[in-house]
């Protein structure tokens, strides 16, 4: 009788090497000195960056287009209690190179204080940081996981004003152009856009369009596009998924404010609320928001069923090419 002859093993050195270091790092107990560590370097980095933080919390409560910026750490421990599996999985020793971009990090931090003090950049530091205290601490696979957090962080972190406005101006004009093209032909109404004001006339009736907001024709951008990040990473996808909701961002921000725009002008010409009366723009972000989530879960849920036959297909042939292989080699023996 011969001997059935064995399979030729593979062996990746770098993926066993990860295998073994995650085995190591994630037996019983194991994590939490990882997680402790992590913790008290998170704890450090709010202190040396707490005049950033205290600048965001302050700009999200002043400032309705940067409000996301309250719910981001509820976002943020939503994406990772839903990945704490993956991360689980994924712990390891860590790596120098953590500490090396930790380093560099600081580094730019006081770099943009002196000599010339650099409010934004300096902020935008923080995710750098905390990127290698994950990096240092629970290694490269973490990290990768991790990559929606702080995406969000950036995402909150606010933009200094007058270079919001010079990034958005063009938006915003496009913006109001289209809303009063399609407000204007609405019966009985006419409209004029007057600089960043969209003066309606209905009727007796005279006004203007969110009087008083600033930057109405393009507020809420950042927000919408937080919205997508947390849909799109609140559960494991393929990295073709994370590039269609990466291509869909934009698109749907600009969508989403276009119609904020349109349902404050209907509101302020057939509802006739107080021309200074927060309830339009409540209502209109409010559906604004609604929206942008809904499109989201939408471009999610049709990847994850439009798409699933051919995910089933390759590991039929998959399965069907293994076969085969297994009959070959049992009939060489």
């Amino acid at each position: 009788m011969s001997a059935s002859p064995e399979r030729p093993s593979v062996a990746v050195s770098g993926r066993a090497d990860d295998g073994r270091d995650a085995i190591e790092a994630f037996r019983p107990g194991a994590g939490r000195p990882a997680m402790i560590k992590t913790l008290i370097l998170l704890g450090l980095l709010a202190c040396v960056f707490r005049r950033e933080l205290r600048v965001a919390a302050l700009m999200a409560i002043r400032n309705s287009d940067w409000a996301h910026g309250l719910v981001a750490p509820v976002a943020i421990l939503i994406l990772l209690l839903r990945r704490r599996s993956e991360l689980s999985r994924s712990l390891t020793r860590g790596s120098v190179w953590g500490v090396l971009l930790l380093l560099f990090s600081l580094g730019l931090f006081a770099a943009t204080i002196w000599p010339y003090d650099y409010a934004y950049p300096r902020a935008v530091t923080l995710v750098p940081a905390a990127a290698g205290v994950i990096l240092a601490t629970c290694g490269r696979r973490v990290l990768l996981h991790s990559v929606p957090a702080l995406l969000l962080l950036l995402l909150s972190i606010p933009i200094g004003q007058r270079a919001y406005a010079a990034l958005v101006i063009r938006t915003e004009t496009t913006t109001l152009s289209a809303a009063r093209f399609v407000l204007d032909r609405l019966p009985g109404v006419a409209l004029n856009l007057d600089g960043p004001d969209l003066r309606f006339t209905a009727g007796n009736l005279t006004g203007i369009v969110a009087l008083g907001q600033t930057r109405h024709g393009a507020s809420y951008l950042v927000t919408y596009v937080f919205i997508g990040v947390l849909v799109a990473f609140v559960r494991v996808r393929l990295i073709w998924q994370i590039i269609v909701f990466a291509m869909a961002a934009a698109p749907v921000a600009f969508l989403c404010n276009f119609l904020r725009v349109l349902t404050a002008g209907a509101i302020a010409i057939y509802a006739r609320p107080d021309p200074v009366s927060p309830v339009s723009r409540f209502v209109a972000a409010s559906v604004s928001f609604a929206l942008a989530y809904s499109i989201f879960v939408l471009i999610g849920w049709l990847m994850s069923r439009l798409f699933i036959e051919d995910t089933d297909a390759e590991d039929q042939d998959e399965n069907t090419d293994a076969a085969g292989l297994d009959e070959t080699a049992a009939g060489r023996a």
